[in-house]
């Protein structure tokens, strides 16, 4: 979703002093939806961290505070979320079933020039419909579990992975035959293979 530029330039506009805007993503938030069979009973925080980022997953959804620098929601989700789409795999994986997925809400910027005299300091939030909001300093189901599933370590999801991935769930739905499934995985495996041997 390519809201950023475009709300950052309406909400953050040059001030008339001329100084330039230094803006900075200090976290993302996404909420947090179970699987249609999956529900959890007063799990404890995950908390883990990346070269980028440090997560915490609560009841109230998943904060990513960013560890380096972005200047835009772009960069930082570009960061972010291949690694949340890991955590939904290898969930999906470790477990049989759809157990999480993560949907991007709101950014929040902050614009680290030098404040000009008489200018209240505020933070913007950039929500999923670019929609914005300036805050001022002044202001059922068969499966029960009582943890989220581990993160994913160094584990990501490639192209491949992504589509061995969705055939498997398409044999799991009862959409495709496990032999069409089992083959076509094979296929995909092997070609991989000896193109590392032909490589090497």
């Amino acid at each position: 979703m390519s809201i950023d530029a475009r709300t950052e330039e309406i909400v953050m506009p040059s001030n008339s002093g001329g100084c330039m805007r230094d803006l900075h993503v200090v976290s993302l938030s996404y909420s947090l939806k179970h699987g249609d069979d999956v529900t959890y009973d007063s799990p404890p925080p995950v908390v883990f961290e990346t070269p980028e980022a440090e997560f915490l997953l609560t009841d109230a959804g998943l904060s990513c505070r960013m560890k380096i620098h972005f200047a835009t929601t772009k960069e930082a989700r570009a960061v972010v979320e291949p690694v949340l789409r890991a955590w939904e795999v290898d969930a999906d994986l470790r477990r049989g079933k759809v157990e999480l997925r993560f949907k991007f809400v709101s950014t929040e910027v902050v614009d680290r020039s030098p404040t000009p005299p008489g200018t209240l300091r505020g933070r913007v939030l950039h929500t999923d419909a670019g929609e914005f909001l300036v805050i001022t300093d002044s202001a059922s189901s068969s499966v029960t579990r009582r943890k989220y599933p581990e993160p994913p370590g160094d584990f990501r999801v490639s192209p491949d992975v992504e589509t061995l991935y969705h055939r498997f769930q398409g044999y799991r739905d009862g959409k495709e035959p496990l032999l069409a499934m089992a083959y076509f995985c094979l296929t995909v495996l092997k070609t991989r293979t000896y193109l590392k041997i032909i490589d090497f």
